[in-house]
């Protein structure tokens, strides 16, 4: 057994700080917060630690959420980065539908100072990105910017598309709409 081997043998979250997993999901990573909280990556999400307007959110979605953890599909993270002591999560809000396509904003960001980050940053960066099948950044209205994003989700077959809104774009804008679902229908003829 190498030294890397041995390492990760060693390291082990704590049975009391395991979410509660879904079935075929398994932890791939995870970090130490100064305040004896984890951040953990499986392969379906990143389990992160709760406070009450998390909780009281994740019910009121029928999220996957515990008493201690809320979790966010890697589809679900539209930015995540890395300073080399902290952790920062900007999550997707949905604010409405048009057909298939989920419109999003940017959430508030999240961060998390770690003491022990092991591979944490790494497979986040890996996860995120690897959910990403198709972008493109426009300006369909002359004013702000859309994100149309392909991007795959566990559990889900085919690619699931998304607009990621600029926060000053008004999500019922019927031009707007518009010209997203074009967008997406052009984009979905070139995937």
């Amino acid at each position: 057994m190498g030294l890397w081997s041995w390492w990760r043998f060693w390291r082990r979250l704590p049975a009391s700080a395991r979410p509660r997993l879904e079935p075929e999901e398994h932890i791939v990573a995870f970090g130490g917060t100064p305040d004896a909280r984890y951040v953990i990556a499986t392969n379906r999400g990143l389990w992160l630690p709760a406070d009450a307007s998390d909780t009281d959110e994740a019910t009121a979605a029928g999220e996957a959420a515990t008493a201690t953890y809320t979790r966010l599909g890697w589809h679900e993270v539209n930015k995540a980065t890395w300073t080399g002591a902290t952790l920062t999560i900007i999550p997707a809000r949905q604010v409405g539908v048009i057909d298939d396509i989920t419109l999003t904003v940017d959430n508030t960001p999240r961060s998390y100072r770690l003491t022990d980050a092991g591979d944490l940053p790494h497979e986040v960066r890996v996860r995120v990105t690897r959910s990403v099948a198709y972008r493109s950044q426009h300006q369909p209205t002359g004013a702000g910017s859309v994100w149309i994003v392909a991007r795959r989700v566990p559990g889900v077959n085919g690619l699931s598309w998304m607009a990621r809104l600029d926060a000053d774009l008004d999500p019922d804008d019927p031009a707007l709409r518009d010209a997203i679902h074009q967008l997406v229908t052009e984009a979905r003829a070139t995937v």
